[in-house]
């Protein structure tokens, strides 16, 4: 998992505004996947789920009862959404 930051001035002020940075993060998103497929040949075993500074999507193979124990974040009580969706075909 990894974090980025909205770039800052010397003065620390945001260099975008989140409309730009969400799109700068899905170009970051897009360039990485490319290269990862065509110049690394990795097709198979390579996927962002999403890039976003507004937006945790979470992605497993999992049964429900093992969601919480595998992403130790959801039980954090800072941890708060106004929307979840869970499919699961067991």
């Amino acid at each position: 998992q990894i974090f980025i930051t909205v770039p800052v001035s010397a003065s620390g002020t945001p260099t975008l505004s989140s409309q730009q940075f969400e799109r700068q993060l899905l170009l970051l998103r897009n360039v990485i996947t490319n290269r990862v497929q065509h110049e690394l040949n990795q097709t198979d075993y390579f996927y962002i789920c999403s890039l976003s500074n507004k937006t945790i999507c979470y992605k497993g193979q999992l049964t429900p009862p093992q969601l919480f124990a595998y992403f130790l974040d959801l039980q954090h009580t800072d941890f708060v959404s106004n929307f979840a969706l869970v499919h699961s075909r067991f």
